[in-house]
């Protein structure tokens, strides 16, 4: 697989890096180095003359940085390198900040969002490269913004849109050698606004004071958000008519099934009579998925151990889950099925407690 390039990075926002000016020195530092990114990421982004290297996993300031980050008012402090360790020879600290459409992890699925950036001083920034959608730009401080919208569904039909936007500082310090190198993020704004109409966006600063800049910022992500991203997105389109499907599968087997007759045909009829972990392994969909917790979930077997008796569906099926011992990749796909069609079709049955 070939490693993909700084700029195709699903969830690009930050990457920090060592800049060489000198090209030569860049590729040697790669080459002795290595890729320490599992082979996905290229970390030497070339230009005509220098060469940065991205020396921090790209999750570290990714867009999910804002996720983790968004209700927290203090700094976050990342050290770059040790007082003791020295510094690679003809380097300096700096990052590359992404600009343009994006990924974010939001509502439980991965969505678009567009990100922005400034300088604090309001002085143009550095280009690194360009494609007239997307832009990279190198500096040592910088402030930077992400605006994402997500449809929100519920038993497969659109109900709501979640509107985000988070805005942060960042600064490189390292002029004092008797210190650490170190990377200080400011959070500056982190807001959340929803709409009870799918199709209609209630904004963030409906409800928020903000600053010139960063009304500036966040009027450049909102418009790059309409050009170049989706708040419906494919994953969510995908969500809804897989969840009708499902729900039309398992009515008609309700229906089918006869609770007084000697047989039916039904599927439920069928795992009825195994037991829970047996049953779980005939499953191929989620209406499966769901007749099996029907039939199964009250079973004594699976209740929690006293005194964490919850007597809620969903732990009682996670026991059951647990004792389902087959492969990472056959487990991960009955989970999926209990969070986006078994869990919804219950409600608050689901997570509901004796």
């Amino acid at each position: 697989m070939t490693p993909k390039s700084v700029v195709d990075y699903s969830y690009a926002f930050m990457l920090a890096c060592l800049g060489f000016n000198n090209l030569n020195d860049a590729e040697r530092y790669r080459r002795e180095n290595g890729n320490q990114f599992n082979g996905d990421l290229e970390p030497l982004f070339k230009t005509d003359k220098f060469g940065y290297v991205v020396n921090e996993w790209p999750d570290t300031f990714s867009t999910g940085f804002f996720y983790d980050h968004r209700f927290s008012s203090k700094q976050v402090w990342h050290t770059l390198r040790r007082k003791d360790t020295p510094k690679p020879a003809g380097s300096y600290n700096v990052a590359l900040m992404y600009e343009g459409p994006s990924k974010v992890h939001l509502a439980d699925r991965i969505c678009d969002c567009c990100v922005v950036w400034n300088r604090t001083d309001g002085k143009p920034l550095q280009s690194v490269w360009g494609d007239g959608k997307r832009a990279l730009y190198v500096g040592r401080s910088g402030s930077g913004a992400m605006y994402a919208r997500v449809v929100l569904y519920r038993r497969g039909r659109p109900v709501e849109m979640e509107t985000h936007f988070c805005a942060l500082d960042f600064t490189i310090l390292d002029r004092d050698p008797a210190k650490d190198d170190m990377l200080r993020v400011t959070l500056t704004a982190s807001n959340t606004a929803f709409s009870n109409d799918p199709n209609v966006a209630i904004e963030p600063d409906q409800f928020n004071e903000y600053s010139p800049m960063l009304r500036t910022m966040l009027n450049q992500a909102r418009n790059g958000f309409k050009q170049l991203c989706k708040a419906n997105d494919v994953e969510g389109e995908r969500r809804s008519k897989y969840y009708e499907e499902q729900l039309a599968k398992l009515r008609a087997d309700r229906e089918l099934y006869n609770e007084w007759a000697a047989t039916d045909g039904s599927y439920f009829r069928k795992v009825k009579n195994m037991g829970g972990v047996e049953a779980l392994e005939t499953v191929e969909e989620a209406w499966h998925m769901a007749r099996v917790v029907e039939a199964h979930w009250l079973d004594p077997e699976f209740w929690d151990a006293y005194p964490n008796y919850s007597g809620s569906m969903c732990s009682c099926v996670y026991n059951m889950m647990g004792k389902y011992k087959r492969s990472p990749e056959r487990n991960a796909k009955l989970m999926e099925m209990l969070d986006i069609f078994v869990g919804p079709i219950n409600g608050g049955a689901w997570t509901y407690s004796d």
